[in-house]
């Protein structure tokens, strides 16, 4: 039996096999013998991604799930549309994707480079100080933009953000630092 999830290469079995496998496996029942599947190009399944420890593999496949539900949203929106408000005191999509662009960049900052939150470059302050606080400060500055711009901003943070995590291992993404850890006080 072959299956396929949208977007992804048809699988030597299907996900819900797999499944079946550990819930036979672990009652005692006979396993029927599967290919291991390949999920690298599927972002429809988490899993482990190649150049990641397991773990960080999972949280990346993760991250590029969230990131593709954003951007197939975005196809062919105008500069009217990514300026719109819903309402005055609202957001507009554009000030919404650069608040999504300023908060990886910001944790960046906290998390591979240890600096309390919220420390920051005044490099990083002057793009998305406007996209981390949105508001007013956000309706008067982020406006004008062409799609593009939103994406490519994105695409460059994420890259920064897959960059670092190749450098590191399970046992730092399980560790916690309590001197970094966001309480009701920051």
């Amino acid at each position: 039996m072959r299956a396929s999830l949208r977007g992804c290469a048809p699988l030597a079995e299907p996900v819900v096999g797999l499944c079946v496998e550990y819930i036979l496996g672990s009652l005692g029942g006979v396993v029927p013998q599967m290919a291991e599947p390949n999920f690298q190009g599927c972002l429809s399944v988490f899993g482990q991604r190649a150049g990641y420890s397991p773990q960080i593999g999972v949280l990346v496949s993760q991250l590029n799930w969230m990131r593709s539900c954003v951007m197939t949203r975005l196809h062919n929106l105008s500069r009217e549309e990514l300026d719109w408000l819903p309402s005055p005191d609202g957001n507009t999509i554009g000030a919404l994707l650069l608040h999504l662009a300023a908060t990886e960049t910001y944790y960046q900052f906290h998390t591979f480079d240890g600096l309390p939150w919220p420390t920051t470059s005044p490099e990083t302050k002057n793009p998305f100080g406007p996209a981390m606080r949105l508001g007013d400060l956000g309706r008067e500055r982020i406006k004008g933009h062409e799609l593009s711009f939103y994406i490519d901003t994105l695409v460059e943070v994420r890259e920064h953000t897959l960059s670092e995590l190749r450098k590191r291992d399970d046992n730092w993404l399980m560790s916690v630092r309590c001197e970094l850890v966001l309480g009701a006080n920051q």
